[in-house]
């Protein structure tokens, strides 16, 4: 039999430290890192993230109308702070701090719909 030569190449990005801990733990087991990785993406058994558990049904449909009317005020919001950052004024904390709640509120709306 004979043994089909890897010629494929897959990259990922990894943390130094997410790195060492996968190369300890396939150590542990008696294999290189790339075995390792091998043999875990062939195994049926998955544990899946809980957001990769969502599904369809689990999101509330928001208003057409709501979504339409936030990305309104979004526009809106935006072309005020730009006028700002235009005219020079950025330096009024208070209209900037007012800009914010405006935008964290609008986030809270977005969230909760």
């Amino acid at each position: 039999m004979t043994k089909e030569k890897k010629v494929s190449e897959v990259k990922i990005r990894l943390t130094l430290s997410e790195r060492e801990s996968w190369k300890l733990k396939a150590e542990s087991h008696g294999m290189t890192l790339s075995n390792y990785i091998r043999v875990l993406m062939q195994s049926d058994e998955v544990k899946r993230s809980p957001i990769l558990k969502r599904t369809k049904r689990d999101y509330v449909q928001a208003d057409p109308e709501l979504l339409r009317q936030l990305a309104s005020i979004g526009n809106n919001i935006n072309q005020i702070a730009k006028a700002i950052n235009a005219s020079g004024l950025n330096d009024n904390i208070e209209l900037l701090e007012v800009l914010l709640k405006i935008e964290r509120s609008m986030q809270g709306i977005r969230n909760a719909h």
